[in-house]
Protein backbone atom coordinates (compact mmCIF):
# COMPACT_ATOMS: atom_id res chain seq x y z
CA UNK A 1 0.00 0.00 0.00
CA UNK A 2 1.48 3.46 -0.77
CA UNK A 3 1.33 6.26 0.92
CA UNK A 4 0.88 9.74 -0.64
CA UNK A 5 2.18 13.05 0.43
CA UNK A 6 -0.19 15.74 1.14
CA UNK A 7 2.20 18.77 0.13
CA UNK A 8 2.18 22.12 0.79
CA UNK A 9 1.11 23.20 -2.89
CA UNK A 10 -1.80 20.90 -1.82
CA UNK A 11 -2.88 22.43 1.55
CA UNK A 12 -2.70 25.83 -0.41
CA UNK A 13 -4.97 24.46 -2.94
CA UNK A 14 -7.56 23.05 -0.12
CA UNK A 15 -7.00 26.13 1.90
CA UNK A 16 -8.13 28.37 -1.68
CA UNK A 17 -11.01 25.68 -1.82
CA UNK A 18 -12.51 25.66 1.48
CA UNK A 19 -12.27 29.93 1.39
CA UNK A 20 -13.89 30.21 -1.75
CA UNK A 21 -16.74 27.49 -1.01
CA UNK A 22 -17.15 29.35 2.33
CA UNK A 23 -17.35 32.68 0.76
CA UNK A 24 -20.05 31.11 -1.53
CA UNK A 25 -21.93 30.09 1.37
CA UNK A 26 -21.87 33.07 2.85
CA UNK A 27 -22.80 35.02 -0.31
CA UNK A 28 -25.74 32.92 -0.81
CA UNK A 29 -27.20 33.42 3.06
CA UNK A 30 -26.94 37.31 2.58
CA UNK A 31 -28.42 37.38 -0.63
CA UNK A 32 -31.48 34.75 1.18
CA UNK A 33 -31.73 37.21 4.25
CA UNK A 34 -31.63 40.50 2.26
CA UNK A 35 -34.72 38.44 0.06
CA UNK A 36 -36.79 38.55 3.18
CA UNK A 37 -39.27 41.24 4.27
CA UNK A 38 -38.46 42.67 7.72
CA UNK A 39 -41.21 40.44 8.90
CA UNK A 40 -39.65 37.76 8.00
CA UNK A 41 -36.69 38.35 9.68
CA UNK A 42 -38.08 38.74 12.50
CA UNK A 43 -39.99 35.29 12.49
CA UNK A 44 -36.46 33.77 11.17
CA UNK A 45 -35.10 35.56 14.40
CA UNK A 46 -37.49 34.45 17.26
CA UNK A 47 -36.86 30.93 15.67
CA UNK A 48 -33.65 30.74 16.05
CA UNK A 49 -33.39 32.37 18.96
CA UNK A 50 -36.34 30.32 20.47
CA UNK A 51 -34.32 26.79 19.74
CA UNK A 52 -30.71 28.48 20.91
CA UNK A 53 -32.95 29.00 24.66
CA UNK A 54 -34.24 26.00 24.52
CA UNK A 55 -30.58 24.08 23.64
CA UNK A 56 -28.57 26.22 25.52
CA UNK A 57 -30.85 27.24 28.43
CA UNK A 58 -33.72 24.69 29.23
CA UNK A 59 -31.39 21.64 27.76
CA UNK A 60 -28.10 22.77 29.16
CA UNK A 61 -26.99 21.17 26.19
CA UNK A 62 -23.82 20.70 23.72
CA UNK A 63 -23.25 22.81 20.31
CA UNK A 64 -23.90 19.23 19.08
CA UNK A 65 -27.28 19.06 20.87
CA UNK A 66 -28.06 22.36 19.49
CA UNK A 67 -27.49 21.73 15.86
CA UNK A 68 -28.60 18.29 15.74
CA UNK A 69 -31.36 17.11 18.42
CA UNK A 70 -32.94 21.54 18.21
CA UNK A 71 -32.15 22.28 15.02
CA UNK A 72 -33.02 19.00 13.44
CA UNK A 73 -29.52 19.61 11.24
CA UNK A 74 -27.96 16.03 10.54
CA UNK A 75 -26.00 14.33 7.93
CA UNK A 76 -29.22 13.67 5.69
CA UNK A 77 -29.82 17.21 5.26
CA UNK A 78 -26.07 18.00 3.65
CA UNK A 79 -26.94 19.20 0.15
CA UNK A 80 -30.23 18.93 0.57
CA UNK A 81 -32.90 21.95 -0.27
Amino acid sequence: MSEEKITSVDLIEFSKLFSDVMNEIEKNSEEYWNSLSKEHHLAAFCAVSRRIYQAEIVDQGTYRHALYGVFGFGLQQVGST
